[in-house]
């Protein structure tokens, strides 16, 4: 094996396995916080992106700026690719309506809580869980999607757990992970993480309310 070929493998295994790094150290800071402030899900919040920022740029190897470029919007050509990827905005923009028509007294009440966490979360997530861990094997672009969207529905199963016991349930770990099927397929066809930053942003509409203890409901 030759020495390129070997630090390539060495990368790739710290790409598969980061989203282990990423499970533990969520839980186990949850874990010591969760019983000593209301605000334990911030302070975790804050250092997963920071997290997700840093092996997005030290695993990714590309400079800041193209990793943002990922962001710019795109045109996709393939017809097929098109009528996939507004059927899954479709059934996105559903959700996101559903959830508004279940939880609009909620959801205006904390508008600007919400709409800031819309904002960041998908952001971060993308960044890593698309961008990095699903795009660093895109030529085996289907057993690349599976394994993101598993290792995604584990993390939020896993380290999220604690925080909202009565909504993580392994029904949730499958909704979890079918989402982020979904928005792996959005940034396979589209070229751009905005597809599946957007379809993600509308899926958190309850996402705030959720993790902030409050009484939401499931559309």
């Amino acid at each position: 094996m030759s020495v390129k070929r070997r630090v390539r493998s060495r990368a790739d295994i710290a790409v598969l396995t980061s989203p282990l790094l990423l499970i533990v150290t969520y839980r186990l800071l949850l874990d010591a916080l969760v019983n000593l402030t209301s605000y334990a899900w911030i302070v975790c919040n804050a250092l997963y992106y920071l997290l997700c920022l840093l092996l997005v740029v030290l695993l990714g190897g590309a400079p800041l700026n193209a990793i943002l470029n990922s962001f710019k919007p795109r045109i996709t050509t393939n017809r097929k690719g098109k009528v996939v990827t507004l059927a899954i905005a479709a059934f996105f923009v559903f959700i996101g309506a559903s959830s508004l028509a279940s939880n609009s007294d909620l959801i205006l009440r904390y508008l600007p809580q919400i709409a800031l966490f819309m904002a960041v979360n998908p952001f971060f997530e993308e960044l890593y869980w698309r961008g990095l861990l699903f795009g660093k094997f895109r030529e085996r672009w289907l057993a690349s999607a599976a394994y993101s969207s598993v290792m995604f529905g584990l993390f939020h199963y896993l380290a999220l757990q604690p925080l909202m016991p009565h909504l993580l349930t392994p029904h949730a770990l499958v909704v979890i992970t079918v989402f982020g099927f979904l928005w792996a397929v959005l940034y396979h066809l589209s070229e751009t993480l905005l597809a599946p930053y957007i379809c993600h942003s509308i899926s958190d509409i309850v996402g705030y309310l959720a993790m902030s203890g409050l009484p939401v409901r499931i559309a």
